[in-house]
């Protein structure tokens, strides 16, 4: 009789510990979001309302009601020297607000805090890197997409593409049942000269998940960019009717509506 033949037993190129280990995301990074909440009682008041109208907007509210999306928040607030500012706040009140629902993945980069060239964690890879090593906790994914030793090298060296490609392919094996909000706060910080290209790639990528049909979960990305961007403006825009710019200068609010100045000092209102 014929020997059935062995089944050969392919060794895998990437394991996922290793995939967390070349992202080389320090420990301390995650706790951004405490920082900024802990900080946010010396943002600007004025500043303070503009957060607070774009928490009540019909656009946030219509974004946090859809299935997928995207809501790019265009000329968000100012540039300043702390590099966070009151919508940073809403940022992290978002991230807080949702860490015990397990059917919800919030995933977050504050840009402000990582702009510095030849930071450990800095720029458009840095941005990607974060969230692959965010995403990479919550559950076991198969990386057999990267089947060769280049696209294992391409990671480990931080190639803008195969990081984003990575990211996808990831994103790609959440249940449909799932939601992931991606949060990408203060992106202004990262349009420079030397970042530039690198950028237009990760919004691509990104954008492209909440209309892609390979990703079952139910995507949605959320951008404030404090200083106004035609770049990414015209980028997110491609993405027809899933993608909403606004304009944060034509949001209003009534002062009637507007909670008072002590209670947005000492924080007795939510800002989600």
């Amino acid at each position: 009789m014929a020997k059935k033949p062995k089944l050969e037993i392919v060794p895998k190129i990437l394991h996922q510990a290793e995939l967390t280990s070349f992202m080389a995301i320090p420990d301390g990074m995650f706790s951004d979001t405490t920082r900024i909440i802990q900080s946010s009682a010396r943002f600007d008041i004025e500043e303070m309302k503009i957060a607070y109208a774009i928490a009540k907007s019909t656009d946030f509210l219509e974004w946090s009601n859809a299935t997928r999306g995207i809501l790019f928040l265009n000329g968000s607030g100012k540039i300043t020297a702390a590099r966070e500012s009151s919508t940073s706040a809403l940022f992290a009140s978002l991230v807080i607000g949702t860490i015990d629902d397990p059917t919800v993945t919030v995933l977050h980069f504050f840009c402000g805090l990582h702009c510095n060239f030849g930071g450990v964690v800095s720029g458009p890879k840095g941005l990607m890197r974060s969230l692959i090593a965010q995403l990479s906790v919550k559950q076991n994914f198969d990386l057999n997409f990267i089947d060769d030793q280049l696209k294992r090298e391409e990671v480990r060296d931080h190639d803008i593409h195969r990081l984003c490609e990575t990211f996808s392919a990831m994103a790609f094996q959440l249940p449909a049942d799932h939601e992931v909000c991606c949060l990408i706060e203060g992106i202004s910080w990262l349009e420079t000269p030397s970042w530039r290209e690198d950028l237009t790639a990760t919004i691509a990528y990104l954008c492209y998940l909440s209309v892609d049909p390979r990703c079952q979960a139910r995507f949605k990305l959320l951008v404030s960019c404090p200083v106004r961007s035609l770049m990414l403006t015209k980028e997110v825009k491609q993405y027809g009717e899933v993608a909403n710019v606004v304009e944060v200068s034509s949001i209003r609010m009534t002062e009637r509506d507007m909670p008072s100045e002590r209670e947005l000092r000492e924080g007795s209102v939510r800002l989600r």
